[in-house]
């Protein structure tokens, strides 16, 4: 009880603070790619839907362009850096949700392509990392979500949802496969799963469905 007000309470704390780190750090680029990070997180909370938020939609969308703007500009001149590059895949993914919540649904798509892209080649780059796997396989899910999750707002687009999801779920098997007791992997594992079975339900694939 009382949860809302002390998350608006911190929301605008945490907008000014970052504001001001902005403005007066421009010269450290791993101080502005954690003002990247912080302006992310204030939009998952402002606004996305994939998280418990406060609905300010339109906020969120301003954070995470924020957030966008900053990586853009420190890959640009760091472009081997993988800090640097992970901030801005999950930079694209989070304004992807934001737009997907919008409605604006070829925009999401293309965020969460370009997000995508980059963790594809963090992934190659960096094999032996859990977490850029991991979220490679969160981006897979969320180009299928756009593309074709049942029930909600979607391009119509079942068989790129359907192929995204089993890449997702491809990714988490390997995982798990080496770390079995981690409960981040299976729940991801088991939400990509069911995505799938609904998928395959629609489209008469039954015994895939079962499966």
């Amino acid at each position: 009880e009382g949860a809302t007000s002390v998350k608006e309470l911190v929301v605008s704390k945490t907008l000014t603070y970052l504001d001001k780190m902005e403005s007066r750090n421009a010269g450290n680029p791993d101080l502005m790619n954690d003002v990247s990070d912080g302006y992310q997180r204030l939009g998952n909370i402002q606004g996305n839907s994939y998280f418990a938020n406060l609905g300010l939609t339109e906020d969120a969308f301003k954070s995470y362009s924020k957030s966008v703007k900053i990586s853009e500009r420190l890959v640009s001149k760091y472009a081997k850096n993988q800090k640097y590059m992970l901030s801005l895949a999950q930079a694209y993914l989070g304004t992807g949700d934001i737009t997907y919540t919008l409605n604006q649904l070829d925009t999401a798509l293309s965020f969460y392509k370009k997000g995508n892209l980059l963790l594809l080649q963090l992934s190659e780059a960096y094999p032996d990392s859990i977490q850029y796997k991991l979220i490679l396989s969160q981006s897979y899910t969320r180009i299928g979500d756009v593309s074709g999750m049942y029930g909600y707002s979607n391009l119509g687009n079942t068989t790129m949802a359907i192929a995204c999801y089993n890449k997702s779920v491809e990714i988490l098997d390997q995982l798990i496969s080496k770390d079995s007791d981690n409960a981040v992997l299976m729940n991801s594992l088991a939400t990509s799963l069911s995505m799938l079975t609904s998928l395959y339900t629609v489209t008469g694939n039954y015994i895939e469905a079962i499966d």
